[in-house]
């Protein structure tokens, strides 16, 4: 089955939660899909598996959106319609992690790895949830099996999921590794530019960090996270008039954020 692509950047803004990389997923103008229309077939007979499709990708609008008790709604009508369809099988269980549930997110995730077990997107975002769970090893065995599909055709997702679990344990250079992997499979891809700009920042190497910024602001929009770390970068090179136009776009567009308060505590010395 072919994937659909808000499915496959889904979980890497999951894992991300509120941190700019999620801004690189597909965005839509437009509403969901009626979600009263029925769906129909060439001869227009009722189509389960078709339905069950749409309800998924309505499900996983809905989660983007926070409707996260419509989303569950859609996703169980899909799974109802089609318990084999391993797209339902694995947002509902993202989505059961996110509100709590981890009984409920293991039984679907193993329902989704019993149906697509040569899935990399599914072994990716398993491995994603596995380390969000604290279980380093063995999601780095899933994002492997991912890795190992050479006909996935996105696997700057899983370089990607890969280094940002490897952050949470604070392995950097195996997360600085992984991000530069997945820039040569996609090297317009924003959250690895994002995340070796922040890196490259952290470890002092400001040109290096600026180079990655620079590219990762052709490409994705500004966020508060991209903004600080542009005041930082101008500040470090000592380029004022750049400094203060990040400065001035988060405190305008974005004042009541953390980043907000850490640009004017370095401003005005007050923690």
């Amino acid at each position: 089955m072919n994937q659909h692509p808000s499915w496959r950047t889904f979980g890497v803004c999951l894992l991300l939660l509120a941190q700019a990389a999620c801004s690189s997923a597909p965005k839509t103008d437009s509403p969901p899909m009626n979600p009263t229309s029925p769906v129909l077939s060439g001869n227009y007979e009722y189509n389960p598996e078709q339905a069950a499709d749409a309800n998924t990708h309505l499900g996983i609008e809905y989660m983007k959106q926070g409707s996260y008790k419509v989303a569950l709604l859609k996703l169980e009508k899909a799974i109802q319609q089609n318990p084999e369809n391993h797209e339902a099988q694995m947002t509902i269980a993202l989505l059961y992690e996110s509100l709590g549930k981890l009984d409920l997110a293991e039984t679907h995730f193993a329902k989704t790895l019993r149906l697509a077990p040569d899935d990399a997107s599914v072994h990716s975002n398993y491995g994603s949830y596995l380390c969000r769970q604290q279980k380093f090893a063995e999601a780095q065995q899933h994002f492997q099996l991912a890795l190992n599909n050479p006909l996935y055709d996105t696997p700057e997702l899983v370089h990607t999921n890969a280094g940002l679990c490897a952050l949470r344990f604070n392995q950097k250079q195996q997360a600085q590794e992984a991000f530069q992997q997945a820039l040569q499979s996609n090297p317009e891809f924003p959250v690895a530019l994002y995340q070796l700009a922040e890196l490259h920042e952290q470890s002092g190497e400001v040109a290096q960090a600026d180079q990655h910024y620079q590219r990762y602001v052709k490409v994705a929009r500004q966020t508060p996270q991209t903004l600080w770390l542009g005041v930082r970068i101008a500040r470090a090179l000592g380029e004022r008039d750049r400094e203060a136009n990040y400065a001035l776009l988060l405190k305008s567009q974005y004042p009541d954020t953390e980043q907000a308060r850490l640009l004017h505590s370095s401003e005005t010395g007050v923690r």
